[in-house]
């Protein structure tokens, strides 16, 4: 149980990590778009490829690929954890030094223009 396994991309030799596991809480698919190129299927593959027990898909702004991220992963025998990353904009408060839709600064209280 303890010997070397080989990558699946490469097919080179790998230590195996006894003890706690390693489990990717942050991974974009190509569902999220501009950050992320990796197919589904693809994830699946290199999750079992490296026995890891559980993989979380946390795509920007959408849910798109959950469905298809936990049918293969739970059919490939690896935990799914479904996540999303969502910007939110707060209306009432500014979100830097100018408020949220004005472009002119704030007037200044010193007397000076």
């Amino acid at each position: 149980m303890n010997a070397p396994t080989k990558s699946p991309e490469q097919g080179t030799p790998l230590k195996r990590v006894i003890g706690p596991r390693f489990v990717h809480l942050k991974v974009h698919s190509a569902y999220s778009l501009l950050e992320g190129a990796l197919p589904i299927a693809k994830l699946a593959k290199l999750a079992v490829g490296y026995e890891m027990p559980a993989v979380a898909l946390t795509d920007t702004n959408n849910l798109f690929g959950a469905l298809e991220f936990s049918e293969k992963l739970a059919g490939a025998g690896v935990q799914p954890i479904s996540g999303v990353s969502i910007a939110i904009d707060f209306q009432d408060r500014p979100t830097d030094k100018f408020s949220a839709g004005n472009d002119q600064p704030p007037p200044r209280r010193d007397g000076l223009i």
